[in-house]
């Protein structure tokens, strides 16, 4: 019954934030954090025909968790004459989607957790199987998921002792929102022994989805184009950088430039449309740089050479040997550390790793990644790698194997979902005959 009061608080109050939601929305069109021409979507307007047939609905929040998405995505396309549709909440996201989806795959934006909202949105998508990645879980389309009676797997479950602690105000909440799930997947046997914790039974662990995630795209021609570019230039790759971390990965080009003639720096922004706004950069510490927007390759004059597009990580993951992964030196919680694994660059990160406590820990106590606490560690590391051939192949190599170890995390997945997915099958042939 506690349950039912918790959810029915929860619709009450998003229930009377319409306006407000509406006024959020708009902000984020100025702020260019919402595709003007799209915002419709995320109050449940479909700007995409709804394909006939069986539809099967993934959602993912943002680009790390509709990249690893792709794998279960296309095994299930392949053992299925389904379509399928591919839902994400950010920008960014949407315009990588638009590059990486397969055939009989399109993308909308999630309606915000709105209940008219959703519902205008399930009243037209009509989903017959939905599977959520990771931790993006709101109650009102979780709830009205249920009462449509459509099967629904939580993939890439996770739940760290902090997030049962912040859960603790509405762990009734909690519960019925995990038990809208058919099946509940988790990363690891820690997290599955905190689901069943929670009372939640229909709970697996299978390992973490960004293992079975293939390697980036790497455009060979362009790769060779870049290597001769920057000859026998050191060169390293500072990926996905958040606000804070440039400054500081700036800085340490500083540091290392008297000690490494002829350093390169290269910076991915997390979000490429940040470029304009870390350029101050350049121009204070007296910086040549250039932008792989405007087409040119980086010249010998170029201190720093800045990746600010979409769908490129793959090529300079395969460029860099030594890579300081973002998102890490500022409190996000870091990003997916298995893509320049594949690509064997040696990886570094910093403190705030806590999105991937389930597999960071385990990358560096097999010697595959290595963690440090701050700028002035991160200095020393980068210098180390660059400079010792022997160290960073024996990290390399490291990384590699962890990689083959994991490697039965998409069968493990699979495995555990068809059940779920026949049962919606014969639901499905069911409602078809009635």
């Amino acid at each position: 019954m506690r349950q039912w009061f918790t959810l029915i608080g929860y619709r009450f109050v998003t229930w009377s934030l319409a306006l407000l939601l509406r006024l959020h929305l708009q902000r984020r069109v100025w702020d260019g954090k919402e595709d003007a021409e799209r915002v419709q979507e995320r109050l449940g307007n479909p700007t995409h025909m709804r394909p006939r047939g069986k539809l099967v609905w993934f959602h993912a929040a943002s680009v790390g968790e509709s990249m690893s998405a792709m794998p279960l995505l296309e095994a299930i396309l392949a053992k299925s004459d389904c379509q399928v549709l591919m839902t994400t909440g950010t920008v960014t996201s949407a315009q990588l989607m638009s590059k990486r989806l397969p055939p009989r795959t399109f993308h909308q934006y999630i309606p915000l957790d709105h209940p008219i909202w959703v519902r205008r949105f399930l009243n037209y998508w009509k989903p017959d199987f939905a599977v959520f990645i990771e931790g993006e879980l709101w109650p009102n389309l979780l709830s009205a998921l249920r009462s449509r009676r459509v099967p629904a797997v939580l993939v890439n479950a996770s739940l760290s002792n902090q997030s049962s602690r912040r859960w603790a105000f509405a762990r009734s909440l909690l519960k019925r929102i995990l038990n809208s799930f058919e099946l509940v997947l988790a990363a690891t046997k820690e997290d599955e022994v905190r689901f069943q914790r929670l009372g939640i039974t229909h709970t697996e662990a299978v390992g973490h989805l960004k293992f079975a995630t293939p390697p980036l795209d790497v455009d060979t021609a362009e790769l060779a184009k870049l290597r001769a570019a920057i000859g026998n230039r050191p060169v390293w790759l500072a990926a996905s950088t958040h606000k804070g971390e440039e400054e500081m990965v700036v800085a340490l080009h500083q540091q290392l430039a008297p000690r490494l003639p002829g350093l390169l720096t290269i910076i991915a922004p997390r979000h490429p449309a940040r470029a304009n706004d870390i350029k101050g950069l350049w121009a204070r510490y007296d910086l040549s740089h250039a932008l792989r927007s405007s087409g040119k390759m980086p010249t010998a004059d170029d201190d720093i050479y800045v990746v600010d597009t979409l769908g490129d990580m793959g090529l300079f993951y395969s460029l860099a040997p030594v890579t300081f992964l973002g998102g890490s030196m500022v409190p996000v919680g870091g990003h997916n550390i298995v893509e320049a694994m594949q690509l064997q660059s040696a990886l570094v990160v910093g403190p705030h790793m806590e999105s991937l406590r389930d597999i960071a820990p385990r990358m560096i106590s097999k010697g595959a990644l290595l963690q440090v606490p701050n700028a002035e560690e991160l200095t020393a590391v980068v210098q180390k790698l660059l400079t010792d051939e022997d160290l960073r192949n024996q990290q390399i190599a490291a990384a590699t194997h962890a990689l083959i170890s994991e490697a039965k995390t998409l069968p493990n997945i699979l495995a555990a979902m068809t059940p779920a997915l026949e049962r919606a099958e014969i639901w499905k042939r069911q409602q078809l005959a009635a």
